[in-house]
């Protein structure tokens, strides 16, 4: 694997030190491997080498970064001591709801469904059986307007149902729709979402810790919208204004630095974004972008790696 520009690695979700493997996670060892790998044909650089570089214009096209999404306390317990060991830090792209109480429903979601069922595809046949019955005709409608080759084509490690579920999440469903079926499937499984928070996410002094070593922690929008670029602009600013506000009373700092929560947004993210400061942003993916910004560097996935191991 050769990158054709400056990327970043993309990682989520880890397993180890008492958290569950779950879809998509890796271990530690893994984690190792891939950054081995990389370093082989690629230059890994810590973040802040590679934002200054960006800054200044001067990242050659084999330059890499590690990059984390979604303020994941196992990214903290299992991926740290492995940067640490080879001397790297990374971007920590954070969405702080949850760093002032709140409890954003996406992680807890992801974790249900990948925790609390033999497999994610027993998972799925529920969920799909629920949503049938509550769009009744237009479920049917949805299904064959549906184009599995089409939809997310970055993320080639998404089976069908992987794809229709999200599908379903983000175009059909209703956000209170979505979060009614998921709760009611919670709740036939007696699933305690206290237990499930305390696990999952950094904690503020965690996040300041990681400034204070040297990682460059980000922005990465205040409730974490999953199509973020659908919203009015004025609440797409108030996403990131009080995402910058709440790192800024953590940090002392207003970062600089984003990316794009599942890859959504537009120019009017773009635009709000540059005129809270940020110089310096991230995509979810590789693909062809038509004048790329500075707001857009590209990723690739930790999955699309795997099986280059």
């Amino acid at each position: 694997m050769r990158f054709e520009r400056p990327t970043g690695l993309m990682f989520h979700h880890f397993h180890g030190q008492d958290h569950p493997q779950t879809q998509g996670s890796i271990n530690g060892n893994t984690f190792e491997a891939i950054l081995e790998f990389i370093s082989r044909k690629h230059r890994l650089l810590k973040a802040k080498d590679w934002l200054d570089r960006a800054k200044a214009g001067s990242l050659e096209r084999n330059d890499v970064c590690v990059t984390f999404d979604d303020t994941l306390a196992c990214q903290y317990d299992v991926a740290l001591p492995v940067l640490e060991k080879h001397g790297l830090t990374g971007f920590w792209f954070v969405y702080s709801s949850i760093l002032e109480g709140g409890l954003e429903p996406l992680e807890i979601f992801r974790y249900f469904r990948t925790t609390c069922f033999d497999s994610i595809d027993e998972f799925y046949e529920r969920f799909f059986e629920l949503a049938h019955e509550l769009l009744l005709e237009a479920y049917h409608t949805s299904e064959h307007r549906f184009d599995h080759g089409s939809y997310l084509t970055h993320a080639t490690y998404y089976s069908r149902s992987d794809r229709w579920f999200r599908y379903l999440r983000d175009n059909v469903l209703t956000s209170e729709s979505y979060r009614s079926i998921v709760e009611l499937m919670m709740k036939e499984a007696r699933f305690s979402i206290d237990s499930a928070r305390d696990k999952l996410w950094l904690t503020a002094s965690q996040v300041k810790q990681l400034s204070h070593s040297d990682h460059v922690v980000g922005l990465h929008s205040h409730t974490h919208p999953t199509t973020l670029a659908e919203l009015p602009a004025a609440e797409q600013k108030t996403e990131y204004k009080r995402n910058s506000d709440s790192l800024n009373a953590i940090l002392g700092y207003r970062p600089d630095t984003v990316s794009h929560p599942c890859n959504s947004y537009n120019c009017e993210t773009l635009e709000i974004l540059k005129s809270l400061g940020v110089q310096i942003g991230f995509r979810a993916n590789r693909l062809s972008v038509a004048s790329r910004s500075e707001l857009e560097y590209a990723r690739e996935d930790h999955a699309n790696i795997l099986p280059l191991l």
